[in-house]
């Protein structure tokens, strides 16, 4: 926005600037997500829910979620890169392999 404002000032010859500029979304994060800062600490959002906010999530089993835990590959696909794996328990991994899953096989 700000060199949308730059520039057109330059095409008409009279310059161009912001006197205000307020982000009311970050992709998925809205005015709605954020907290104000005041004298108690704030209720911060989970990282399962950020997850689910940033990208694509797949709901994973607590023994999919050991294997995981233990690097072993997963046999169900997931539906891009980035992904986050969330267990049942809000634990949240995240990933971001770019190899192709060996013989339909996820390596977490």
């Amino acid at each position: 926005m700000r060199a949308i404002a730059r520039d057109l000032g330059a095409a008409l010859g009279v310059g161009g600037h912001l006197t205000a500029l307020r982000r009311t979304r970050i992709g998925n994060y809205s005015l709605d997500d954020a907290v104000t800062l005041g004298d108690e600490p704030p209720t911060l959002m989970t990282m399962a829910d950020a997850a689910r906010l940033s990208f694509p999530v797949v709901d994973v089993t607590r023994e999919e979620a050991a294997d995981i835990g233990f690097g072993r590959p997963l046999t169900r696909g997931v539906p891009s890169r980035p992904t986050g794996m969330i267990a049942p328990t809000a634990r949240c991994w995240l990933c971001t392999s770019r190899r192709r899953p060996a013989r339909g096989r996820l390596r977490s």
